[in-house]
């Protein structure tokens, strides 16, 4: 939920799914592709909704880190607390200089991909990218498409003589 206003809860999915089921906030094909009032409406819906999310993102954030200050801890994880224990698991972040704790969260995390000192949304395309778990199955990026699209076959053949 996400309070528009003083009081005013708005259920996010659904919002979502009003605004992506409403035909009125589309152009009609008589319209599409002009510069017109119809042909320039869904953009404003979009970037309201990107706002939105922006406004979501921080809210859920600074709630995160006042939380962080409430248990008396710096920003370090609570004994016990586990990034493992998600359903989840396509990439993670660790933000250290100590090389030793680098290792020790590689050998730890069971995910994807591990980020040093940078956000898990990081991707270059010629790395390997997909998850453990929830996160779905394989991997994509160049080497993974090629084996996805190529069959392996065997050819025994004896010949006579």
């Amino acid at each position: 939920m996400y309070n528009v206003a003083p009081g005013v809860p708005v259920d996010t999915g659904r919002l979502g799914r009003i605004l992506l089921n409403s035909s009125c906030f589309l152009p009609s094909p008589s319209t599409r592709g002009r510069l017109d009032s119809g042909g320039k409406g869904i953009f404003h819906i979009f970037a309201s909704l990107a706002a939105f999310e922006q406004d979501l993102i921080r809210e859920r954030t600074n709630a995160g880190l006042a939380a962080t200050r409430t248990s008396g801890r710096a920003g370090a994880r609570r004994q016990g607390v586990s990034a493992n224990a998600s359903d989840y698991g396509l990439q993670a972040a660790v933000f250290t200089r100590d090389v030793n704790r680098v290792f020790q969260a590689v050998r730890r995390l069971d995910f994807g991909g591990v980020i040093i000192n940078d956000t898990p949304n990081f991707r270059a395309d010629t790395m390997p990218y997909g998850g453990s778990r929830l996160s779905g199955l394989g991997r994509e990026g160049p080497r993974f498409a090629i084996e996805e699209m190529t069959s392996i076959q065997m050819v025994a053949i004896r010949l006579e003589g």
